[in-house]
C-alpha cells in the first residue's frame, strides 16, 4: 500500500480512510465535539462552583487546548461573566492574572484584560479602576477599547469618584497618543470634571492641554463646547480668548481657527476689549465673506464710540450697521448665547432703539422721538415674522416694552 499511496501521492491517513471505509461521519463528529464541549463546561463550572483556582486554571487549560478557539474563548468567558454576577471578584482577579501571565493563552488575553475591568467596575473597587483602564487602552485596540473608557468614566461620575477620574485622565491621553478617540474621550473628560469642581478652572484646563502637546484641534473643539456657556463671567471670557490666541498662534485646520476667531470676536464684545475686535475684523475672519464683514465692522466700531464717550461717532457707526443690514441678501442672524433667531427688523429695530438713547443722552430730543418711530415701525414687522407663543416673541414683546414703545 505505501508504494501505492507513494506513487498516487496521497497521504497515508486519506488512503487508511479510503481503503477501510472507516471514515467517521458528520453526524460522529459533531457529536464527539458537542461532548467534548460538554466536558469542559462541566469542568469550569465544577472549579467555579467550588471556587477551587487550580482547577479553574486547569479547566480553562483544556478548554484553551480540546476545543476550537472561539468556542473557548466564548466558554470562558461567560464563565467569567457569571463569576462576576456572583460576586466573586477575588477569584476572577487571580484567574485573569494567571490568563494573562500563560503566553500559550494569548488569545485569551484581551478578554482577560477586559474582565478584570469590567470586574472592578461591578466590585466598585475604584482605587484599582485606574490600572484596569490603562491596561485596556494600551493592549485593547481602540475601538474595543473606547466603549470602555466610557463606560468607565460613567461608572466613576455616577459613584461621585471625580478624583480618582481626574487624575486617570491624564495618564490615559499620555499612552494614547496613536489612539485619537481615546484621547479624545480623555482629554474631554478631564475639562468636564474641572468644570464640575468649578468652573474657573476652564481655561487653565485648555492651556494645560495645550502644554501637554494635544493637538490644537482638538482643544479648538473644547473651548467651542464650552465658551458660550462662560459668557455669564467677563473674567472667564478674558482668560478664554487669551487661550484662544494660543491656539490660533500653533493651528494649522481653517475650520477650527475661524471658529476659534469668531468665539474670540465675541469674547472682546463681552469683555469691551474693543480695539480687540476691530483689529481682528479689519484683518479679516476666515470664512466669513464681505457682507458679514460690512455689518460686523461697523458695529464693533460703534460699540467701541460708546466706550470712549464719542456719541455722534457711535450713531455714525451705528447707521452704517443699519445700512449694511437693509442691502444684506441674509433676512435673520442666529444667536447662539441666547438660542434665539433675530429677523433684519428686529435688528433694525434695536438698533434704533439705541441710537434714540444716545440721542437722549446727548441730549438731543427731537432726534431721539424720531429715532423712537423709527425703530416701532421695524419692530411692526418684527412682530409678524415671529411664531406665536415662542421664546421669541416673548423676548421682542418684552424689548419693545422696555423701550417705551
Amino acid at each position: 500500500m505505501n508504494r501505492i499511496v507513494q506513487g498516487i501521492g496521497f497521504s497515508a491517513a486519506i488512503m487508511m480512510v479510503i481503503f477501510s471505509g472507516c471514515s467517521p461521519s458528520a453526524e460522529e463528529l459533531l457529536a464527539r465535539e458537542a461532548k467534548l464541549r460538554q466536558a469542559c463546561e462541566s469542568q469550569l463550572s465544577a472549579a467555579t462552583s467550588s471556587k477551587d483556582l487550580a482547577a479553574l486554571n486547569a479547566a480553562i487549560d483544556k478548554a484553551h487546548a480540546k476545543l476550537k478557539p472561539e468556542v473557548a474563548l466564548l466558554m470562558v468567558q461567560q464563565t467569567i461573566d457569571r463569576m462576576i454576577s456572583a460576586g466573586d471578584y477575588d477569584v476572577v482577579e487571580k484567574t485573569m492574572a494567571t490568563i494573562v501571565a500563560k503566553k500559550k493563552l494569548k488569545n485569551f488575553h484581551e478578554m482577560a484584560t477586559t474582565s478584570v475591568l469590567k470586574n472592578r467596575v461591578t466590585a466598585k473597587r475604584w482605587a484599582a479602576l485606574p490600572e484596569a483602564i490603562l491596561a485596556c487602552v494600551t493592549r485593547l485596540p481602540e475601538a474595543a477599547s473606547v466603549p470602555l473608557l466610557r463606560q468607565s468614566v460613567d461608572a466613576l461620575k455616577n459613584n461621585k469618584q471625580l478624583d480618582i477620574l481626574d487624575n486617570t485622565c491624564p495618564q490615559v491621553w499620555r499612552v494614547a497618543t496613536n489612539k485619537p478617540q481615546v484621547l479624545r474621550v480623555a482629554t474631554s473628560t478631564w475639562v468636564d470634571v474641572g468644570i464640575a469642581k468649578d468652573r474657573k478652572l476652564l481655561p487653565a484646563r485648555l492651556e494645560a492641554l495645550l502644554k501637554e502637546k494635544i493637538s490644537p484641534e482638538q482643544v479648538g473643539i473644547l473651548f467651542d463646547r464650552h465658551f458660550y456657556t462662560m459668557i455669564d463671567s467677563t473674567e472667564i471670557v478674558k482668560q478664554l480668548c487669551a487661550v484662544g490666541a494660543q491656539i490660533l498662534v500653533i493651528c494649522k485646520d481653517e475650520a477650527t481657527i475661524q471658529s476659534v476667531k469668531l468665539k474670540m470676536l465675541d469674547g472682546a464684545f463681552i469683555t469691551e476689549n474693543y480695539d480687540l475686535a476691530v483689529e481682528m475684523l479689519e484683518k479679516g475672519i476666515p470664512g466669513k465673506d464681505k457682507e458679514w464683514h460690512d455689518t460686523t465692522i461697523p458695529k464693533v466700531k460703534a460699540h467701541r464710540a460708546l466706550a470712549k464717550n464719542k456719541p455722534l461717532e457711535a450713531i455714525e457707526n451705528f447707521r452704517q450697521f443699519m445700512t449694511a443690514w437693509k442691502n444684506a441678501k441674509q433676512t435673520e442672524e442666529f444667536d447662539p448665547s441666547t438660542g434665539m433667531a433675530y429677523s433684519r427688523e428686529w435688528i433694525l429695530g434695536r438698533n434704533a432703539v439705541r441710537i434714540s438713547k444716545i440721542y437722549a443722552s446727548i441730549p438731543d430730543a427731537e432726534s431721539q422721538k424720531k429715532t423712537l418711530v423709527e425703530a416701532d415701525e421695524y419692530f411692526k414687522v418684527a412682530l409678524t415674522k415671529v411664531d406665536k407663543n415662542s421664546e421669541e416673541l416673548k423676548a421682542l414683546t418684552k424689548e419693545i416694552k422696555d423701550a417705551g414703545l
